[in-house]
């Protein structure tokens, strides 16, 4: 607030290097993390939900690890930093898995401590000791909502071809910014034929299409291929 309040150019400056200075401590000490959760997660890799913990993991940091894990593994990502015999952790979700009002029932059964969170995210302290069984509550409870979830694209309008335009996307962007509680809008355009279709560099999928009303579409899918 300082550095963007202050007048004092030589305040600004000192206060630039030292914020500079902490944010490279803190990437020295998420890739540090990353590589330890990293091994963590080979012993958990076919649990549905990876929960995993390690002895003193920086609690600063350990919120940015849990959602580089779920965005890679596309699960939900629970990490835990122990300090004797309790823990302190951050999760992170995928949609139609409330993370957080699973954290409110862990705690009401007595597994947490205390916690809370809304349906991406979540924090909460827990006892060494109920480790494997907040694990084995969260996988139990992903298991009897996954047949719901599973392959579900929420959807919010079906629009003609010719919409696809700068115009429609700079009337989209005025809803920004998005995330949770915002999500950026989703749309499908029904009945479009392939016309072309060509991949790039064995990874990308370059295609031409055309819509029922005639309108032609030029697409690029990134890493659409593994």
């Amino acid at each position: 607030a300082e550095l963007l309040s202050s007048d004092n150019p030589q305040r600004v400056y000192q206060i630039a290097v030292d914020l500079d200075k902490f944010n490279k401590e803190r990437q020295t000490i998420e890739s540090l993390l990353s590589e330890k959760v990293d091994l963590e997660v080979k012993k958990f890799h076919n649990h549905p939900v990876l929960v995993l913990s390690g002895k003193n993991w920086h609690e600063g940091i350990i919120g940015i690890v849990a959602s580089r894990i779920k965005e890679k593994y596309d699960k939900p990502a629970v990490i835990i930093s122990l300090l004797e015999d309790y823990g302190k952790g951050s999760a992170r979700s995928i949609h139609g898995f409330d993370i957080g009002a699973l954290i409110l029932q862990a705690v009401q059964m007595g597994i947490l401590t205390k916690g809370g969170g809304h349906k991406m995210a979540g924090g909460f302290t827990i006892k060494k000791e109920n480790i494997d069984n907040f694990r084995d509550y969260l996988i139990s409870s992903f298991e009897k909502i996954s047949h719901n979830t599973n392959n579900i694209i929420s959807l919010d309008s079906e629009i003609a071809p010719s919409a696809v335009n700068e115009e429609f996307l700079k009337e989209i962007n005025l809803l920004a910014r998005f995330g949770s509680g915002n999500n950026e809008p989703k749309f499908v355009i029904e009945n479009l034929s392939v016309v072309k279709s060509n991949i790039i560099k064995n990874t990308h999928i370059k295609s031409i299409l055309k819509g029922r009303d005639g309108s032609i579409i030029k697409s690029f899918l990134w890493n659409a291929i593994n």
